[in-house]
């Protein structure tokens, strides 16, 4: 029985002996065919889950992609590490420029789209957040771990063990350097200082500017409550050169007075705030008022001078000599003050008169007519340093006092771009010196602390199976991507220095480290801060064992 078009074909042998009924069942059975066209609308329809601009990667080029992102973006920062790393020239569209070797600036900058990369760019803004500084070493470190597990992956590896064996080593690693770390002293956190100003090429500079934060560190001694950076300000003098940079104990205010003349300089002046400005207070209505006779106006003119008379009087009453408001000054209160021999200074910004209430100990009012005795602060000096600068006079009041508990660095230089960057490496250094505080353990800079890691973890992975052994060779190899790098910015062989600084430490010399030189010496004056160099390290690790548990992208097409 044979039909055409989507019918059932039969396909019957020839009988030749005797019939069978079993038999011949069995054979109909055997030989019973259903072929069934392509086209068949029984067939089920392929399913699309994404839409026609997504696809899927898979794991094997998603891996291959994430090592290539993650390494491009290592070899940016890469010759920007260490004493001699060179800067990175930034142009906004805007026109605005900055020249900066700072790891983070840089990654803040940067508009990066590759999913991997922004992992990175992530790493460093929260190491910055944290800490303040390492943002360069932690991503490099990063970079270098991702690499190291290109040739895992290729050994057959899975990705999951290569992220428990990472998980392993560092646990040994930071089990390493907290044992061999030194316990803090003077010395100490004078070369912590020094390894975090290791960016200024200049030596002259590099050691103002630690002169400068030695003395800011004995001021603050004895505050242990707030953070540090709450209490230091940055202000730009814009004269001289970096080295003219000092430090007031108190505040400057960049601001010009109402007018141009009146008292310059006080001495034990009596310090008055106020946050909202002095005038009268005026409702602004839609409507016409027929004043009837010139008296009732002149009444309301008189009622208004009175008012303002009342409120220049405040000042009297309270003593005081120095006057600053968030707001606008009416001219009539203005000229009086100025009579008294006042300082002024109107639509201070909020957070300046701030910063003057923590140097001076007053208190700000919200308003001029409930100032009270207990809200006058106190200053030693106040002096002003005016000047015109390209076409515009300048006013600059210095704001000291003996007990202040916030101070101002006055940077020097020319250019905004280099007084930028020279306030990021005192920002850095601070941030340092509040991450410290808790725990002050060092490590010897210049690479040591990543080579005598590695070389410890090197000998603990002889006890490990063969896979465990080729991860933690790995990581130990990553950990060694740090001191080639300062090798190689230096100018010297990573090999030939890579095996010199193993030498020095197998003769037990674990302080030896790449001098700013690039030669191999002790590191006695260069010193890493234990808790940045674990927390670099630790979220480093997290960040690339987030990449390598991923197994597929699925995103727009050209998008990874």
């Amino acid at each position: 029985m044979t039909q055409e078009h989507n019918k059932l074909t039969f396909h019957t042998p020839s009988i030749t002996g005797p019939i069978n009924s079993n038999s011949t069942h069995r054979s109909l059975q055997t030989n019973l065919v259903y072929r069934r066209p392509v086209t068949s609308p029984d067939l089920p329809r392929p399913v699309h889950l994404l839409s026609g601009g997504q696809h899927i990667l898979p794991p094997e080029e998603v891996r291959s992609k994430f090592i290539q992102a993650t390494h491009s973006f290592g070899e940016l920062l890469r010759p920007t590490f260490g004493p001699n790393g060179q800067r990175k020239l930034l142009w906004s569209k805007n026109g605005e420029m900055s020249v900066t070797r700072d790891g983070a600036k840089i990654c803040a900058e940067l508009l990066v789209r590759h999913p991997a990369a922004k992992q990175l760019v992530e790493l460093a803004a929260a190491q910055e957040s944290a800490m303040g500084d390492g943002t360069t070493r932690a991503v490099l470190f990063a970079s270098a771990l991702m690499s190291q597990s290109a040739p895992l992956i290729d050994r057959g590896i899975h990705s999951l063990s290569i992220v428990e064996g990472w998980l392993k080593s560092l646990e040994l690693v930071l089990d390493h350097l907290t044992y061999s770390s030194a316990s803090a002293d003077s010395s100490n956190s004078e070369a912590m200082l020094r390894a975090t100003l290791s960016g200024i090429g200049d030596y002259e500079t590099r050691n103002h500017l630690l002169g400068l934060l030695s003395q800011m560190n004995e001021q603050f001694n004895h505050l242990d409550s707030r953070p540090l950076r709450d209490h230091v300000w940055m202000a730009k003098s814009r004269q001289g050169g970096v080295t003219d940079s000092s430090f007031v104990c108190g505040a400057i205010v960049e601001k010009r007075r109402p007018a141009r003349f009146g008292a310059e300089s006080l001495t034990d002046a009596r310090v008055l705030l106020v946050r909202q400005g002095v005038e009268v207070s005026s409702a602004r209505r839609s409507i016409e008022i027929e004043v009837g006779d010139a008296e009732g106006y002149h009444a309301m003119l008189d009622a208004q001078a009175a008012h303002l008379d009342q409120l220049a009087l405040v000042t009297e009453n309270h003593q005081a000599d120095l006057i600053l408001v968030g707001g606008p000054v009416h001219r009539r209160v203005l000229h009086q003050w100025l009579q008294q021999n006042r300082i002024v200074l109107a639509d201070v910004d909020h957070k300046e008169l701030d910063r003057v209430a923590l140097v001076t100990g007053a208190r700000v009012a919200d308003r001029l007519q409930v100032v009270e005795d207990e809200d006058i602060g106190k200053a030693t000096n106040v002096d002003l340093d005016a000047r015109e600068r390209n076409d515009e006079w300048e006013e600059r009041w210095f704001i000291r006092s003996e007990n202040s508990e916030s101070i101002t660095f006055d940077i020097g230089g020319q250019g905004d771009a280099n007084i930028e960057e020279t306030v990021r490496q005192l920002h850095d250094a601070i941030r340092m010196l509040e991450c410290t505080n808790a725990d002050q353990r060092s490590l010897s800079g210049g690479g040591a602390a990543e080579v005598s890691a590695a070389m410890a973890l090197r000998h603990q992975a002889l006890g490990f199976t063969r896979q465990e052994r080729l991860i933690a060779e790995a990581f130990a190899n990553a950990l060694e991507s740090i001191p080639a790098i300062l090798l190689e910015n230096a100018g010297r062989s990573i090999l030939d220095g890579l095996l010199e600084l193993r030498s020095a430490h197998t003769s037990d010399r674990p302080d030896t480290g790449i001098l700013s030189t690039g030669l191999i010496g002790p590191m006695e004056d260069v010193r890493d801060p234990l808790i940045i160099v674990k927390h670099a390290l630790t979220h480093g690790v997290e960040c690339i064992c987030s990449l390598l548990r991923v197994d597929r992208v699925i995103g727009r097409k050209g998008s990874v």
